[in-house]
C-alpha cells in the first residue's frame, strides 16, 4: 500500500514540477500577445480621438452655416474653393486685369506642403499698365470673390513712356480647401 502512496506521491510531484516548468512557457507568449493587443488598442483610441476632433470641428462649421443661405454658402466656396483650380485663377486674374486696362505678362504658382487648412498657394505675377490702372486693379483684387492676399508689390516706372506706364509684380497668396 505504501508503494501505491509512493507512486501517487511521485506522480503528483512530477506533475507539479511539470506545471511549474510549463507555466512560464505558456504565460510569456500570452504576455507578448497582451502587449501587442494593448498597443493596437492605444492606436485605435488615438485614431478615434483624432476622428472625434475632426467631427466636432465639422459639426461646428455646419452649425455656423445653418442660418446661411445657399447663395452665401456658394460665395464662401468661391472665396476658398475645394481644389487648387489654377486655370480658373489665371482666367480670373486676366479678366480683372483686362477690365482695368492692365496687361498680364506672366504668372507662377507654388503650392505649400503644409496640412494647415485652408491650404495656401503662392503666386507671383507680372503686369504692365498705367499708374492709375494699377490702383484700380489692386482694389479689384481685394474685392474679388476668390480670396487673394497680396503680400508684396514691386513697381518699376517705364522711362520715356508718354504716359505714366509701369511694370509691376505682385507676390500673392490664394487659398483652397485641399481636397
Amino acid at each position: 500500500m505504501e508503494n501505491k502512496h509512493t507512486i501517487s506521491f511521485s506522480v503528483a510531484v512530477v506533475l507539479i514540477l511539470g506545471m511549474i516548468l510549463a507555466v512560464p512557457f505558456g504565460v510569456f507568449p500570452l504576455g507578448a500577445k497582451l502587449d501587442s493587443a494593448r498597443a493596437t488598442r492605444d492606436q485605435a483610441l488615438a485614431a478615434r480621438a483624432t476622428v472625434q476632433s475632426s467631427l466636432q470641428s465639422l459639426q461646428a462649421a455646419e452649425k455656423s452655416l445653418q442660418g446661411v443661405s445657399e447663395v452665401k454658402q456658394s460665395e464662401y466656396l468661391d472665396a476658398i474653393p475645394e481644389k487648387v483650380q489654377q486655370d480658373t485663377l489665371i482666367k480670373n486674374l486676366n479678366d480683372i486685369a483686362t477690365k482695368h486696362g492692365v496687361t498680364l505678362s506672366s504668372v507662377q504658382f507654388g503650392l505649400n506642403d503644409t496640412q494647415e487648412l485652408p491650404r495656401r498657394m503662392n503666386m507671383s505675377a507680372s503686369f504692365q499698365s498705367g499708374y492709375s490702372d494699377l490702383l484700380e486693379f489692386l482694389q479689384a483684387i481685394e474685392a474679388n470673390r476668390r480670396r487673394i492676399h497680396v503680400k508684396t508689390i514691386s513697381v518699376q516706372i517705364i522711362p520715356g513712356a508718354a504716359t505714366s506706364a509701369v511694370n509691376f509684380s505682385l507676390d500673392m497668396e490664394s487659398f483652397y480647401q485641399g481636397k
